[in-house]
């Protein structure tokens, strides 16, 4: 999506970061936890993606 879209080289970190820290906050099979709870001990707060 990124190499489709027509924004300046600059972007990318920040596409990345974002995608980064949504994969952090999803749960996982194996521990069923969010990278985030494990690492903060507590349940991320996800309503600014509402």
């Amino acid at each position: 999506m990124m190499s489709l879209a027509t924004l300046s080289l600059s972007f990318w970190d920040y596409a990345l970061e974002s995608a980064a820290r949504i994969l952090n906050m999803v749960p996982t099979k194996k521990v069923d936890k969010t990278p985030y709870e494990l690492w903060h001990g507590k349940v991320p707060n996800l309503s600014y993606l509402k």
